[in-house]
């Protein structure tokens, strides 16, 4: 499902994104949180680092991009309220 290069696939419990804009092929794992902000806060007390939180996208939620000590990126994502 999708247009212009992105679009995703789902099984009953994973959704998978593609970005047909990406500059290199790679995998990008998010994880669901029920607070990004309190999820956002908790990755900076462990020493990692975070872009700003976008916002709610409806039918989506909202999402953040991170990085663990060690340089590694990952996602947070929560889930649009109801």
């Amino acid at each position: 499902m999708g247009s212009d290069g992105e679009g995703w696939f789902q099984t009953p419990s994973i959704k998978v994104g593609l970005h047909g804009n990406d500059l290199e092929p790679q995998f990008f794992i998010f994880f669901d949180v029920p607070d990004l902000v309190a999820a956002v806060a908790r990755v900076k007390e462990l020493g990692g680092e975070t872009d700003e939180p976008g916002p709610d996208e409806p039918g989506f939620g909202r999402f953040c991009t991170c990085r663990d000590p060690q340089g590694v990126r990952f996602g947070l994502h929560q889930l649009p309220e109801s």
